[in-house]
């Protein structure tokens, strides 16, 4: 399953490049939450409490319990942007999401094993895909998903249609 996070965030009333700069010198970070028709709301969160949470989270597929101004909203972190030379977070987009309404997520794909011809043969393994596209209820998101190549020989392949992921819908061409 995919990993749940909890934040704080507050409105923030300014919009704008020099207000956002304001937000990220007094130790805050800005965002907005869009989507079920709403209008894009932005938000300010705290910097500590964001850079702690995180952690090695990947965007696209990660539900953020968020509370606005003390109202809950289930959420899926879609972008996180970084200044290019300190690393830290600079802005996090948040899209709202409803637990029995279907959304379409990015799952990377991780390779398990040691295949048989780079083993036995001096092959290379060649991952052309990371990551695949799958139709998903929220509760149903795998945090990745796990593909054995362990026992692929030389000239041999493995193609998205190879790949069963329960409870999903997978949208990625199958050939691949």
């Amino acid at each position: 399953m995919t990993q749940q996070v909890t934040l704080t965030a507050s409105s923030r009333p300014e919009r704008g490049s020099a207000a956002a700069r304001r937000l990220r010198a007094r130790g805050l970070v800005p965002a907005v939450l869009y989507g079920h028709g709403r209008d894009p709301q932005p938000l300010a969160l705290s910097r500590a409490e964001i850079e702690k949470s995180l952690v090695g989270v990947a965007a696209g597929s990660t539900l953020i319990d968020l509370t606005v101004d003390g109202a809950p909203c289930k959420t899926l972190l879609r972008e996180i942007q970084r200044n290019a030379v300190r690393r830290e977070i600079a802005h996090v987009d948040f899209f709202e999401i409803h637990a029995d309404e279907q959304i379409t997520v990015e799952v990377p794909v991780h390779l398990v094993g040691s295949p048989d011809g780079v083993r036995n043969a001096g092959g290379v393994l060649d991952q052309v895909l990371r990551e695949i596209e799958i139709e998903v209820l929220p509760a149903h998101i795998p945090e990745r998903v796990e593909l054995d190549v362990t026992a692929l020989t030389i000239g041999r392949s493995l193609h998205v249609r190879d790949i069963q992921i329960p409870n999903a819908t997978i949208l990625t061409e199958g050939d691949t």
